[in-house]
């Protein structure tokens, strides 16, 4: 997971003390707990928690700096083309002290600017200090798979992974009581706004950059854009196939055990019989079971596992376990539950820890792959059309919410407003 944090001092003569740095960096220690690292210079202060996936040599240590000592970088995430770009960089004179993708980055940064954001296949926050120019750059995914906050307080930009870092460096905490209501409709903050008052987040497809002590923020990636500019795709199942199974191999690049967070949903199933097509033998899965029959799913998630040779470990959280994981799990996200799954989530990574290092999931995928029941009408119109008839049949008073659900699905028109 990996996780960093950051002051920068608009005042040339503010000096960060390390002390500060290790107490944010101390506060996210669950997001690295292999090895820690500060950097300061003058009126920047770095810091940084690594969880080993890529080269767990000291040689990955962050944060990294350049051979010429010009920049230093921490980085959060895994760029997973990053092997593609060693000749590249090595014709153009740069010498590698590791086999990291993160010395990579940086490398390309310092060759090609924010223009490199647009080519890199990965999940990332980062952060690089150009020391001779004086210039503060942080990138994010294009997702926002990584999480980035930041808090503007008197003549510091104060960043981290994790909210709780930022209030280590003395940001005072207040509830964004006018953000309430959202969070609680739809379980999420939208824009850089967040529950807490004096904290933002940089937004997915976004850099911040602070030059001359100005800061500015910039859209690097735009979805609709690229959907627009996107060549045609004339064989839609061949492309999504070809599309999967790279994704697949991509993410199975580590020097750490892989496995998998296998429900029995066709989401997370997909990838485990996938990587088993890829020839990915011999992997862990891990599965949260039910007492509850009509909920459970172990068995089926089991049969699968077995099928295709994998070791599979269900747990179920109950009791003084689930009750710790809904307190742990709401320590690390520093934001109340929102969604019911979150405290098992939690739960059934600490305890996959003991076997592996990296958790595949299948989390939103049920939508991509038309998972959910809702989205049989669609694949059957005709029986959608039946249904509707009968349904129009049935006494109000019989019907069942999902029953009212399905009527009101099956009578709109548009598939786009079905999707």
């Amino acid at each position: 997971m990996c996780g960093f944090v950051g002051i920068y001092n608009f005042r040339d003569s503010g000096y960060i003390l390390e002390s500060r740095i290790n107490s944010m960096s101390d506060a996210i220690i669950s997001r690295g707990p292999d090895d820690s690292g500060v950097f300061c210079h003058e009126h920047i202060g770095l810091g940084f928690r690594r969880l080993s996936i890529i080269d767990p040599s000291i040689s990955g240590h962050q944060p990294f700096t350049s051979n010429n000592e010009r920049y230093t970088i921490v980085f959060n995430g895994e760029i997973y083309n990053f092997a593609e770009f060693y000749n590249d960089l090595i014709a153009k004179g740069y010498h590698f002290r590791s086999k990291t993708d993160t010395e990579v980055l940086l490398y390309l940064f310092i060759e090609y600017g924010e223009k490199i954001l647009d080519k890199l296949n990965g999940m990332f926050a980062f952060c690089i200090w150009d020391k001779e120019k004086k210039e503060l750059f942080i990138g994010r995914d294009r997702n926002g798979v990584k999480p980035l906050y930041y808090s503007i307080m008197g003549d510091e930009l104060i960043f981290g992974s994790e909210p709780k870092s930022i209030y280590k460096a003395g940001v005072q905490f207040e509830l964004n009581e006018k953000q309430i209501s959202e969070l609680l409709l739809f379980r999420y903050i939208s824009g850089e706004e967040t529950i807490h008052k004096h904290i933002r987040k940089l937004l997915p497809g976004h850099f911040l950059k602070v030059s001359n002590g100005q800061i500015k923020i910039t859209r690097w990636y735009n979805l609709s854009q690229r959907i627009l500019n996107h060549s045609e795709i004339k064989n839609i199942n061949e492309w999504f196939l070809e599309t999967f199974k790279s994704s697949l191999n991509y993410r199975m690049i580590s020097d750490a055990p892989v496995g998998i967070l296998l429900s029995g949903g066709l989401d997370s199933s997909s990838v485990a019989a996938t990587l088993n097509q890829l020839n990915f033998k011999g992997l862990k899965s891990f599965n949260v079971g039910f007492g509850d029959f009509i909920l459970d799913e172990s068995k089926i998630a089991g049969r699968l596992s077995n099928e295709l040779g994998y070791e599979f470990h269900s747990q179920q959280f109950y009791g003084q376990k689930l009750r710790e994981a809904i307190i742990e799990s709401t320590i690390s996200l520093d934001e109340p539950i929102m969604h019911g799954n979150e405290p098992q989530i939690y739960a059934i990574s600490k305890y996959s820890n003991s076997f592996v290092k990296v958790l595949l999931s299948g989390e939103g995928a049920d939508e991509l792959l038309s998972g959910y029941v809702r989205y049989e009408p669609i694949k059957r119109p005709l029986l959608g059309k039946m249904l509707s008839s009968i349904l129009q049949l049935l006494p109000a008073k019989i019907k069942s919410s999902r029953f009212s659900k399905l009527e009101r699905y099956n009578n709109l028109n548009n598939i786009e407003d079905k999707i």
